[in-house]
């Protein structure tokens, strides 16, 4: 909630003192979902097998979300066809019994002539 008050921002919580704020570079990084260890390991040097762990996360990470990404067009596309096909029998059905009230229509036509 907002106070009334114009000089004081709710926004802020005043339990972190400034100097445990993050950067504007950190808060970037967050908002873009880079991975947390890599975040973490920000500014430290790391040895090749860490760095070669780490790529390898990255790719898996990577490959998962493309996975995921590449099933969820799958469904879309499976639920636009049924939705599609559910259409298309809905309005082969109402032509149908169209059809069906126009025989109807000329039966009763051609029977109401005929009788005397």
């Amino acid at each position: 909630m907002y106070s009334l008050d114009a000089d004081r921002d709710d926004r802020i919580d005043p339990d972190i003192p400034p100097e445990r704020w993050i950067s504007r570079k950190e808060l970037l990084k967050w908002r873009s979902g880079t991975h947390e260890n890599q975040s973490l390991s920000y500014g430290k040097k790391l040895d090749a097998t860490e760095q070669i762990r780490v790529m390898q996360k990255q790719h898996d990470l990577n490959i998962s979300e493309v996975g995921f990404k590449h099933d969820m067009q799958d469904r879309t596309r499976r639920l636009d066809l049924s939705t599609q096909v559910k259409a298309l029998d809905r309005q082969l059905e109402q032509r149908f019994q169209f059809a069906l009230l126009n025989a109807q229509m000329v039966r009763n036509k051609v029977f109401f002539e005929e009788a005397p």
